[in-house]
């Protein structure tokens, strides 16, 4: 009658061990979900920002561009200056 009493002591400790598990499981799992949604977020931000980054170079690569003319048989620069005091 003893080892009854004392199997249904270890098994209701073991249920209460095994509860507490996967509530702390089911803890760590949520804060791990909402970790990943803000570098989620971050990553977005990130890639908007590349976008302006490379759209703001395209863009100062062209006003450069107007300014400077590259003659390519020779490798010289020119600038404005230089060909209106030339012309």
């Amino acid at each position: 009658m003893e080892s009854i009493v004392q199997s249904d002591v270890f098994f209701f400790i073991t249920t209460v061990v095994v509860i507490l598990i996967g509530i702390l499981a089911a803890a760590i799992c949520v804060s791990i979900i909402g970790i990943l949604r803000h570098i989620k977020a971050a990553i977005r931000k990130v890639e908007v920002e590349a976008e302006e980054i490379i759209t703001d170079v395209h863009s100062a690569r062209n006003v450069v561009k107007k300014f400077i003319k590259v003659d390519k048989t020779k490798g010289n620069t020119e600038t404005q200056k230089q060909r209106k005091r030339r012309s």
